[in-house]
């Protein structure tokens, strides 16, 4: 995931090949991995995963979505 564009990633959500939540999880196990840097004051796990899942659900039924939505941007 880390190695893809932005571009790349949109795509793979329009086309079911990943979800939000897969992507959301996997950055913030990423942020974990890192998180000696202290590069984030406050972190809302679980409200990210929440957003996800709601646009996970959006794609499902069918809804127009813009191209950055469902990906985890920090």
């Amino acid at each position: 995931m880390f190695e893809k564009t932005v571009a790349e990633l949109s795509r793979a959500l329009a086309r079911k090949e990943t979800s939000s939540v897969e992507l959301t999880r996997a950055l913030l196990e990423r942020i974990n991995k890192y998180k000696d840097l202290n590069a984030f004051i406050v972190l809302d796990r679980a409200g990210a995963v929440a957003a996800a899942r709601q646009v996970d659900a959006l794609r499902r039924s069918g809804a127009a979505l813009p191209a950055l939505a469902g990906l985890p941007i920090v």
